[in-house]
Parts: structure tokens; sequence; C-alpha cells
């Protein structure tokens, strides 16, 4: 058990009104006066959720990260003129809006000044973060 899973387990308790009166601060977690302290039953469940609320998010920073290293690893006729709408559908993740972003990527139009063979390695480009972000979607729906 993590402090981060604890924590993420009594802020979903304190939110559904089985326990209140605690304080987080840093690494510190308290119970103040008159606090009122989870069954272990209670507390075990939550933290099992929490757990796996944990693995999700890691799982899904992981995708995030490979998202932005095979998007560096592109040629500068790719981020350069495509840099902004990267950015505006990294902003989309990170925000929790996946499938904002799998739209703006999927709907942007490849400049029309790339040649035949740019063009073709934007859209190999684009179904690659595409395919990255479906990762995304299916684990927030899974």
């Amino acid at each position: 058990m993590t402090h981060q899973n604890t924590r993420i387990a009594l802020e979903q308790l304190a939110s559904e009104g089985a326990v209140s009166g605690f304080e987080i601060r840093g690494e510190s977690i308290s119970i103040v006066e008159g606090g009122a302290i989870p069954s272990a039953e209670t507390l075990a469940a939550a933290l099992q959720r929490a757990e796996a609320k944990t693995v999700l998010l890691n799982e899904l920073n992981a995708i995030r990260a490979q998202i932005r290293t095979d998007w560096e690893a592109q040629p500068d006729f790719i981020t350069g003129p495509m840099g902004a709408l990267f950015e505006s559908g990294q902003k989309h993740l990170d925000e929790g809006k996946p499938g904002r972003a799998y739209e703006l990527i999927k709907h942007a139009q490849i400049p029309p000044t790339y040649s035949t063979q740019e063009a073709a390695t934007a859209e190999a480009v684009r179904a690659s973060i595409l395919a990255e972000i479906n990762k995304i979607i299916a684990k927030l729906n899974a």
C-alpha cells in the first residue's frame, strides 16, 4: 500500500461520506478530533479500488509518454507544421479528454504542400498516434 493509494482511498471515502475529519499534509495523514474512521472492510475495499486506479493512471501516463517520445522522433517536416496540432491533442489527453484528442488528430488536414511521400509519412504518424489514443480510450472504458 502506498501513500498515494491511501490518499486516493480516503478522498474517495470522504466523497461518499464514509469517513470524515482527516487531514492530509505532505506525507502525513491524520484523523482529527471527532473524525469518523471507516470499518476495516470499507477501508480495505477502498484501498483495493485506489490500487486499481493507481495502476490505471500509471498505464495511461506510460502511453502518453510513449506518444510524446514517438512524436519527438519524427522528422522536422512533420513536427514543425503539425506541432501545434500535436500539442493541442496532448492538452486534451492531459485534461482527460482522449475522445477530443482522437477527433482532433483524426480530422486534421495534412499540409497540401507535402509531397506524396511526406503525406504518406504524416498519415502513418497519424495512424500511430490514433492507435495509442485508442489504447487510452479502451483502458478508460474497461
